[in-house]
């Protein structure tokens, strides 16, 4: 028996050289993921060269407020890469 959840979180590691595809380099991954049933959000992250990608997706009727999530997320990453020096670039 599997305890129930309904949040997923999962990092995928990336490549850290260039990909290309039909003669253009890959600039970002979009991660994409998918909610089941009962489950209300999944953060998926993607690495690629030396950057991070975050994709969140929600059930609408168990995280109402994903835009606020998304943009206290923006906020503490924000506020790490200032911490840090680190540029932060949007997609």
């Amino acid at each position: 028996n599997l305890l129930p959840t309904n949040v997923v979180i999962s990092n995928v590691p990336g490549p850290r050289t260039p990909l290309w595809v039909g003669g253009a380099q890959l600039e970002n991954y979009v991660p994409l993921s998918i909610v089941t049933d009962g489950m209300g959000l999944n953060i998926t992250v993607h690495s690629y060269l030396d950057g991070l990608d975050f994709g969140l997706i929600a059930c609408r009727e168990l995280v109402p407020d994903l835009d606020d999530l998304l943009a206290m997320h923006l906020a503490e990453i924000t506020t790490l890469c200032a911490t840090f020096g680190v540029a932060l670039t949007t997609a």
